[in-house]
This record gives C-alpha cells, structure tokens and sequence, in this order.
C-alpha cells in the first residue's frame, strides 16, 4: 500500500511506531504497529502483514491525522509523537533481512 502525505508517529505510552498518511484513492490511513522496515527502500511492514510504501516527502505537519490517530487509542494529540524515519529504523529489524 502506498501512502503519501505521510508521518512515521509514536504512542508515547506504548512506544509502538505506525504509519499515517493518504493512500492513492485520498483517504487517510493508519497502521498497525510497525514490525519492519529498511530507510533506503522507505518501505516497512506491519503487525497485520501489509507492506507500505512511503511516496514523495513526509508530512510531518499532518495534525489531523495524528489527533485522529490519538483520539482513537484514547490519547490527547501530545501523547502521539511524530518521529523520523531514522529513527523508526533504528527501532526495529529492517523489512527484507533476517
């Protein structure tokens, strides 16, 4: 799945990484918890299975998205915290290596 427009976020209480972004039909999407990922591809997979693509330039500004995102787990907007891909990466295996 390809996402553009997108933010790499952290729930601050669990620590978990997930996707947000716009897929191609221009609906927005979040993830489920992020298990994988490789920087240079920017492509990672999720607890679900589903691999995402990230397109074009981060949308780290993308407020609505991520207070959506909050208010669905039952957090406020602070406790979502939007990270760089470096960092998501250095949190996890990278997608595609043992």
């Amino acid at each position: 799945m390809a996402l553009t427009k997108w933010a790499i976020i952290r729930a601050v209480d669990s620590g978990h990484y997930h996707f947000i972004g716009i897929k191609s039909s221009g609906i927005g999407r979040f993830s489920s918890r992020i298990v994988a990922f490789n920087l240079s591809t920017m492509a990672g997979r999720t607890q679900s299975g589903r691999i995402y693509h990230l397109q074009g330039d981060p949308d780290n500004e993308n407020t609505r998205l991520r207070d959506c995102v909050a208010e669905r787990w039952g957090l406020n907007g602070e406790d979502v915290q939007v990270v760089s891909p470096t960092e998501a990466a250095l949190a996890m295996p990278v997608l595609g290596h043992a």
